[in-house]
C-alpha cells in the first residue's frame, strides 16, 4: 500500500481516489488494448526458452502480419 501511496504521490503529485481509478480501467476499450499490443507485442521482438530436448519444442517460426489481426479479431 505505501508503494502505491508513494507512487501516486510522485507521479501525480496527489492521490487518486478508487473511483478515479476504477474510471479509468472501466474507460479502456478493445481499440486501446489492440494497439497497445501492436506497440509492445511485436513478434519479431519475441524471444522462446525451453528446457528440454529440442525436438519436443518444434519448429518456432513467428507469425505473418495477417494472422496476428485474425487472432486478434
Amino acid at each position: 500500500m505505501s508503494g502505491w501511496l508513494a507512487g501516486q504521490e510522485m507521479f501525480h503529485d496527489r492521490i487518486r481516489s478508487v473511483e478515479e481509478i476504477i474510471d479509468i480501467v472501466d474507460s479502456i476499450g478493445p481499440a486501446d488494448i489492440q494497439r497497445a499490443a501492436r506497440q509492445y507485442l511485436r513478434p519479431e521482438l519475441a524471444y522462446v526458452a525451453a528446457i528440454g530436448p529440442r525436438v519436443a519444442v518444434g519448429p518456432l517460426v513467428a507469425p505473418e502480419a495477417a494472422e496476428l489481426v485474425e487472432i486478434a479479431s
